[in-house]
């Protein structure tokens, strides 16, 4: 797999002699440096090991919480409050969306390695346009959520045989 942004380049293989190759073909057109192992791309710290490759963004999250001021908040147990409905017109018109777009912004680059924001991230992205205090009181929830999950990434395990699973929850 090859990984192209701007002047950053990703090489994966399952062979490392053919990792090789590819970048000595790479370097006799193009002016390149081989880094070596990756540990970080993107705001994403990969671990890699034998048996798994880790994918998180502690360090981006880190930076996110106290850009924002939210270093401080007391991390909750899920991502939006139980029973929560978010409705175009219910609270205060937030005066300057900016802060809401931005702090909406980071959360949706947060879920490549948090999927489990998905569907919280959504909901508050419905309301860019005319964000109000009830939608900015949500993005502090899952905020305050991802603090308390900052070591969780996504976790590839390498196995000799994929299986694919399917579930489907329809009466």
């Amino acid at each position: 797999m090859l990984l192209i942004y701007i002047d950053d380049i990703l090489i994966t293989w399952s062979s490392p002699s053919k990792i090789r190759s590819f970048i000595a073909h790479l370097s006799a057109a193009f002016h390149m440096k081989d880094l070596g192992d990756v540990h970080f791309f993107l705001e994403l710290q990969i671990t890699c090991n034998k048996s798994t490759i880790t994918f998180t963004q502690t360090c981006y999250l880190l930076s996110m919480l106290q850009k924002f001021g939210l270093a401080g908040a007391k991390p909750v147990f899920t991502p939006m409050a139980f029973g929560m409905s978010l409705t175009a017109n219910k609270g205060a018109l937030l005066s300057d969306p900016s802060y809401y777009r931005c702090l909406v912004g980071s959360l949706q680059y947060l879920t490549l390695t948090h999927p489990d924001i998905s569907y919280a991230v959504h909901n508050i992205c419905q309301f860019m346009q005319h964000p109000h205090d009830t939608h900015l009181i949500a993005v502090k929830c899952i905020f305050r959520y991802l603090k308390g999950t900052l070591n969780i990434g996504l976790n590839f395990v390498k196995t000799p045989h994929i299986a694919l699973r399917g579930f489907c929850d329809v009466d």
